[in-house]
Protein backbone atom coordinates (compact mmCIF):
# COMPACT_ATOMS: atom_id res chain seq x y z
CA UNK A 1 0.00 0.00 0.00
CA UNK A 2 1.08 3.78 -0.98
CA UNK A 3 0.47 6.42 0.47
CA UNK A 4 -0.92 8.10 -3.30
CA UNK A 5 -2.70 4.47 -3.66
CA UNK A 6 -4.35 3.21 -0.45
CA UNK A 7 -5.82 0.52 -2.21
CA UNK A 8 -3.03 -1.08 -4.27
CA UNK A 9 -0.72 -3.04 -2.82
CA UNK A 10 2.74 -4.41 -4.03
CA UNK A 11 1.07 -7.97 -4.31
CA UNK A 12 -1.94 -6.55 -6.36
CA UNK A 13 0.40 -4.18 -8.50
CA UNK A 14 2.57 -7.24 -9.45
CA UNK A 15 -0.54 -9.06 -10.82
CA UNK A 16 -0.76 -6.63 -13.03
CA UNK A 17 0.69 -7.24 -16.81
CA UNK A 18 3.81 -5.11 -17.29
CA UNK A 19 1.88 -3.63 -20.20
CA UNK A 20 -0.78 -2.65 -17.77
CA UNK A 21 1.73 -1.38 -14.94
CA UNK A 22 3.64 0.89 -18.20
CA UNK A 23 -0.07 2.13 -18.90
CA UNK A 24 -1.18 2.96 -15.65
CA UNK A 25 2.35 5.20 -15.41
CA UNK A 26 1.65 6.87 -19.01
CA UNK A 27 -2.20 8.27 -17.64
CA UNK A 28 -0.15 10.19 -14.92
CA UNK A 29 1.52 11.51 -18.51
CA UNK A 30 -1.90 11.58 -19.97
CA UNK A 31 -3.03 13.91 -17.23
CA UNK A 32 0.05 16.16 -17.22
CA UNK A 33 -0.31 16.74 -20.71
CA UNK A 34 -4.15 17.77 -20.89
CA UNK A 35 -3.53 19.98 -17.07
CA UNK A 36 -0.27 22.14 -17.94
CA UNK A 37 -2.38 24.03 -20.77
CA UNK A 38 -4.98 24.51 -18.09
CA UNK A 39 -2.49 25.98 -15.75
CA UNK A 40 -3.38 23.51 -13.35
CA UNK A 41 -0.17 23.34 -11.39
CA UNK A 42 -0.79 21.41 -8.43
CA UNK A 43 -2.50 19.00 -10.30
CA UNK A 44 0.56 18.52 -12.58
CA UNK A 45 2.45 17.90 -9.48
CA UNK A 46 0.18 15.69 -7.98
CA UNK A 47 0.54 13.95 -11.10
CA UNK A 48 3.89 13.45 -11.22
CA UNK A 49 4.08 12.31 -7.97
CA UNK A 50 1.19 9.31 -8.65
CA UNK A 51 3.94 8.65 -11.36
CA UNK A 52 6.72 8.45 -9.00
CA UNK A 53 4.52 6.24 -6.51
CA UNK A 54 3.81 3.85 -9.59
CA UNK A 55 7.45 3.65 -10.71
CA UNK A 56 8.71 2.68 -7.13
CA UNK A 57 6.13 -0.10 -7.33
CA UNK A 58 7.46 -1.42 -10.74
CA UNK A 59 10.68 -1.45 -9.02
CA UNK A 60 9.72 -4.06 -6.08
CA UNK A 61 8.21 -6.21 -9.13
CA UNK A 62 10.86 -8.71 -9.79
CA UNK A 63 10.00 -8.97 -13.59
CA UNK A 64 11.14 -5.79 -13.98
CA UNK A 65 14.92 -7.17 -12.14
CA UNK A 66 16.60 -6.94 -15.75
CA UNK A 67 15.87 -3.27 -16.58
CA UNK A 68 16.03 -2.33 -12.70
CA UNK A 69 19.09 0.12 -14.00
CA UNK A 70 16.79 1.79 -16.46
CA UNK A 71 13.74 1.94 -14.49
CA UNK A 72 15.54 3.91 -11.81
CA UNK A 73 17.70 6.07 -14.23
CA UNK A 74 13.92 6.55 -15.68
CA UNK A 75 12.63 7.45 -12.22
CA UNK A 76 15.55 10.47 -11.76
CA UNK A 77 14.58 12.05 -15.17
CA UNK A 78 10.94 12.34 -14.01
CA UNK A 79 11.98 13.28 -10.23
CA UNK A 80 14.27 16.24 -11.81
CA UNK A 81 11.24 16.91 -14.31
CA UNK A 82 9.22 17.09 -10.95
CA UNK A 83 11.57 19.16 -9.08
CA UNK A 84 12.66 21.53 -11.52
CA UNK A 85 10.17 21.91 -14.68
CA UNK A 86 7.21 20.07 -14.55
CA UNK A 87 5.51 22.30 -16.54
CA UNK A 88 7.76 21.12 -19.50
CA UNK A 89 5.28 19.33 -21.79
CA UNK A 90 8.00 18.73 -24.18
CA UNK A 91 10.40 17.06 -21.64
CA UNK A 92 7.54 15.00 -20.38
CA UNK A 93 6.10 13.97 -23.75
CA UNK A 94 10.24 12.73 -24.18
CA UNK A 95 9.74 10.73 -20.83
CA UNK A 96 6.46 9.13 -21.30
CA UNK A 97 7.65 7.87 -25.16
CA UNK A 98 10.74 6.67 -23.54
CA UNK A 99 8.41 4.87 -21.06
CA UNK A 100 5.76 3.36 -23.39
CA UNK A 101 8.62 2.02 -25.53
CA UNK A 102 9.84 -0.26 -22.61
CA UNK A 103 6.80 -2.36 -23.19
CA UNK A 104 6.27 -3.58 -26.91
CA UNK A 105 2.57 -4.39 -26.08
CA UNK A 106 2.10 -1.08 -24.03
CA UNK A 107 3.43 0.95 -27.59
CA UNK A 108 0.98 -1.33 -29.90
CA UNK A 109 -1.82 0.26 -27.39
CA UNK A 110 -0.93 3.46 -27.41
CA UNK A 111 -0.63 3.35 -31.58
Amino acid sequence: MTALHPSLTIEKWQTFSQRDQILNIAAEFSRIRNLVPQKQSKAVKECYERALDLIDLLKSDLRWRHGLKEVCRFREFLAELYLNDAENLLRSSELERILIYWNGEAAAAIG
